[in-house]
């Protein structure tokens, strides 16, 4: 698909748990999460010109919250979505969760395995950080959502 200058927020990606990711336990192992988030990122990346958005800085993780609330497991279906949350001068706040949207046990269908909290700032090298553009400030709401996952993701296929 063609690659467009605009975003659309809430933003989803759906993947599944792979065997390599489980650790001794038989549970994704926490340091996944954050790969699975990144992921998220990427494909989002994918869909939207990050020069169109960023011009000449990019954004790099300053801060991450996460919050695990319940077990991911194999053969899991997963959603990762991701918001806008907040926007400051020279950074910005993301939203992402993963919920479980299908698993062989029909009661852990819905959960949310974790809600995190990503904190950017916008950077160059040779200049340090620099404002968030305007072409990506535009995607904040006037008040931060919270952490609750968003009812009205956009699903990439």
């Amino acid at each position: 698909s063609p690659v467009s200058a605009t975003l659309v927020f809430p933003f989803a990606v759906e993947i599944d748990v792979r065997g390599y990711e489980l650790d001794p336990w038989q549970h994704v192992n926490n340091a996944i999460y954050l790969s699975w988030l990144e992921h998220a990122r990427w494909e989002m990346s994918k869909v939207v010109s990050m020069e169109a958005l960023f011009g000449g800085c990019m954004p790099v993780v300053r801060r991450a919250e996460l919050d695990y609330r319940a077990q991911t497991l194999l053969g899991d279906r997963l959603r990762i979505a991701t918001w806008p949350r907040a926007v400051g001068t020279t950074s910005f706040v993301l939203g992402q969760c993963i919920q479980v949207i299908g698993a062989t046990d029909a009661r852990r269908v819905g959960q949310v395995a974790l809600v995190a909290k990503m904190v950017f700032a916008c950077w160059r090298p040779e200049a340090g950080k620099l404002p968030v553009p305007e072409s990506f400030r535009r995607y904040f709401p006037p008040v931060d959502p919270g952490d609750e996952p968003p009812p009205d993701a956009v699903v990439l296929a």
